[in-house]
């Protein structure tokens, strides 16, 4: 855990995983991934497999299950865990357990310094948009450093259409140049 006072790692007993916690042995799983503690309540997510479906487990809680889950990512205050999830042949962020809209692939997943807004990328048809707020933004071929103001008011990154690339701050594309970084 982040204050080193809690400890977790995965065992493997008669072709199951199990969690291990603070010397608790938990139930087992066909499969884990993605073990991390929250950084300030040091409860323990992870993917799991069971059943035949990829489930989260956060707090001993699993969220409904998917072909697929991973990229969990905590905000700065604990709060808020995202993570992405596929169902049939869609992604979709999954923020506190409510499922967003779908896409080809979502990713990069980014809270605020405040910990209140989150964005992430989101493919579409071969293209990629910023979501924030759950609405997606306009699409460019290559989309990269999602990054937030220190103030959390602002969202930039960086951006490629065509044969240019470009910041992008707030919704605004400023000046395209041959490259940009």
């Amino acid at each position: 855990s982040a204050d080193g006072s809690h400890y977790a790692y995965l065992a493997r007993k008669d072709r199951s995983w199990q969690i291990v916690h603070n010397d608790f042995v938990g139930k087992s799983f066909d499969a884990v991934r993605d073990l991390m503690f929250n950084p300030v309540t040091n409860q323990l997510a992870c993917a799991v497999y069971t059943d035949r479906k990829w489930q989260l487990m956060h707090g001993g809680e699993l969220d409904p299950g998917f072909s697929a889950v991973g990229g969990l990512s905590f905000s700065g205050d604990g709060k808020h865990l995202v993570y992405w999830a596929k169902r049939g042949g869609a992604f979709h962020a999954v923020l506190n357990g409510k499922v967003g809209p779908a896409f080809d692939g979502v990713g990069e997943f980014t809270f605020s310094p405040d910990s209140q807004l989150l964005a992430y990328l989101a493919n579409l048809h071969r293209k990629l948009s910023v979501v924030r707020n759950g609405e997606p933004g306009p699409t460019y071929d290559i989309i990269r450093r999602l990054a937030f103001s220190p103030d959390s008011r602002r969202l930039g990154y960086l951006a490629t259409s065509g044969d240019f690339e470009f910041a992008v701050i707030g919704e605004q594309p400023e000046q395209p140049y041959e490259k940009v970084n």
